[in-house]
């Protein structure tokens, strides 16, 4: 955290803490240190899925470079001739959230108390994100359908359905974790 957080507040600017891929590492690095299950399980709940989709998208993208496929298209930046090599190597971090998280469930256990308190907080990130942040950047992709020239406040069904789908997908991943939790707990007894 002492590199990462310098070196993407340099290369991305302070917007790129509102991803939230960067709430996900920054809650599971807290959870690692207080050893906090609590933390550690709204960063599984709020972030696994979605690191889990990266790393996939990731893979697809590399085979792509060599046969030619493709999936969502989510890390192409990571390949821009552009962008500085220490800002792709770091992008990596990505690859390493996954079992970290599976890590900290397996070692801390799952709160399930955390879920409701992750799906509130995506909702202040995302409106955050809504409000303070450019298109261009579509942090969250909370602009990704956006022709730019539209007004923000036209498009906010939009943004309540990406929230929905969030919320979805959140809301799978806690009942996925609750169900291993409670099977991991039945097994130890």
């Amino acid at each position: 955290m002492a590199f990462y957080v310098p070196v993407y507040l340099i290369g991305y600017g302070p917007q790129n803490f509102l991803w939230l891929s960067s709430i996900t590492l920054i809650l599971g690095f807290l959870a690692t240190i207080l050893e906090s299950r609590f933390l550690a399980s709204m960063a599984a709940v709020g972030g696994l899925a979605f690191e889990l989709l990266w790393a996939v998208d990731f893979l697809f993208t590399v085979s792509a470079r060599i046969i030619g496929s493709k999936l969502a298209g989510f890390t192409i930046y990571v390949f821009d001739p552009y962008l500085p090599i220490w800002l792709k190597v770091l992008a990596l971090y990505h690859l390493a959230l996954p079992p970290l998280l599976i890590w900290l469930f397996l070692r801390l256990g799952y709160d399930t108390r955390a879920w409701i308190v992750q799906i509130f907080f995506s909702l202040i990130l995302m409106l955050a994100t809504w409000f303070f942040t450019s298109p261009f950047l579509n942090i969250n992709f909370v602009f990704s359908y956006l022709k730019f020239e539209q007004l923000r406040l036209g498009a906010l069904p939009f943004l309540t359905l990406l929230y929905i789908a969030a919320v979805l997908i959140m809301s799978g991943t806690h009942l996925f974790l609750k169900f291993l939790n409670k099977r991991s707990l039945s097994l130890h007894h």
